[in-house]
């Protein structure tokens, strides 16, 4: 592991007294003044919690590493990751700050094994400087039991060529796009520098182009696909996680983890869960075919429906074997298929059930679904470039031979 911010050791593991009240203290604070600078995932692991739950913590990340281990932040300004999110070791998680019990900028740091503080942490704080610590640097404890750092996948997300139905595009984190069967390729930011990884992709309704979105909500519009604006450089009270295009082609929709649209060209503004409270971060949208509306899903399963777009059912509030990374829309515009980064399904309205990789053994979680023009199927893309067809939906090829 490496320490995941710049800043002095404050406080260590132990137990203190505050106000009169002798409590033990299951973290390490590392101090930073007035500044609030980033915090970087300590290893790589899948993201279990990006929230406040009213505990103390403020905001605050978990992340599962595997073998019974976990990090925490606590008391985050910003939290700049979400549920299910798979991140690797130095990824941007989160800016330090003062929110829940806290007197200052700090960030608190525990790591904990089966669920018990793992004291050794102490160890290795540096004493003879201070505690100052610098991020990147090694945390020179032993983990008992922690495997290689996870990768967080290659790989971001589908989009169907909508002239064939016999190809589609896969996108990668670094902007690369990669065609798959009867796809034209129109271009890519593989190999050039980004502000932000690239988190998703949508195909122009003529086939002839499509827009890749960043999580700063950067746009980059290839072929057809018209530049409409974007939200780069700008500030986001949560990274941009998906795109829906208009089915015009004259227009898109950005969606944020907190639920904000961010809505350009044709494409217009219906609602959004922007500044209200949710149990789970957003995590996808799907356009309705008739261009009035869309649906946000959360993590959690829970669906939020705008404009045109009824409401046919959701996960939220049912227990998951894991969080939901994306969402789907049936041509009909009469119901939509959800899929759980183990390749569950659940199906809702005139979106039939064709089958699921839930119980399969996967390299690399799934992030993402497409349905096919038909909607009698859908296809099932990994991170690791996998895909998996289902119903309708012929196995035209995968990124396998992709992913460095």
């Amino acid at each position: 592991m490496q320490w995941p911010t710049s800043g002095t050791v404050t406080s260590l593991i132990g137990w203190r007294t505050l106000n009169g009240q002798r409590k033990f203290h299951a973290g390490i604070d590392i101090g930073t003044g007035t500044g609030r600078p980033n915090v970087v995932a300590a290893y790589g692991g899948t993201v279990r919690v990006a929230r406040d739950q009213g505990d103390g913590y403020g905001n605050k990340v978990v992340i599962d590493h595997g073998s019974g281990w976990e990090t925490l932040y606590a008391h985050l300004h910003e939290i700049k990751t979400a549920v299910g999110a798979s991140v690797a070791k130095n990824q941007l998680i989160g800016v330090v700050g003062n929110t829940g019990h806290s007197f200052g900028n700090h960030l608190h740091l525990e790591a904990r094994l089966r669920g018990q503080t793992y004291e050794a942490l102490n160890a290795a704080v540096n004493r003879r400087t201070g505690g100052a610590i610098r991020p990147g640097d090694p945390i020179n404890v032993d983990f008992p039991g922690l495997g290689p750092a996870p990768s967080a996948g290659y790989f971001r997300g589908l989009a169907l060529s909508p002239t064939t139905g016999q190809g589609f595009w896969l996108v990668a984190r670094d902007g690369g796009v990669f065609t798959i069967g009867a796809a034209d390729f129109f271009g890519s930011m593989g190999g050039q520098a980004l502000n932000a990884p690239v988190v998703g992709i949508a195909a122009h309704p003529s086939g002839n182009g499509y827009w890749l979105v960043a999580s700063d909500g950067g746009i980059f519009a290839y072929g057809a696909s018209g530049f409409h604006g974007s939200m780069g450089g700008r500030p986001l009270n949560a990274p941009v996680v998906g795109i829906a295009a208009h089915p015009s082609g004259n227009g898109y929709w950005l969606v944020g983890a907190d639920g904000g649209i961010f809505a350009y060209g044709a494409a217009g503004f219906h609602g959004s869960m922007g500044g209200r409270p949710l149990n789970a971060p957003v995590v996808g949208i799907a356009a309705h075919p008739s261009g009035n509306g869309y649906w946000l899903v959360a993590s959690d399963g829970g669906i939020f429906a705008y404009g045109a777009s009824g409401f046919h059912g959701s996960m939220g509030g049912r227990p998951l074997n894991a969080p939901v990374v994306g969402i789907a829309a049936h041509p009909s515009g009469n119901g939509y298929w959800l899929v759980g980064a183990d390749g569950g399904i659940f199906a809702y309205g005139s979106a039939g059930f064709y089958g699921s990789a839930g119980g399969v053994t996967l390299r690399r979680p799934v992030v993402g679904v497409c349905a096919t023009r038909s909607g009698a199927g859908y296809w099932l893309l990994a991170g690791d470039g996998g895909v998996f067809a289902y119903g309708d939906a012929p196995f035209i090829g995968n990124g396998l031979p992709f992913e460095p």
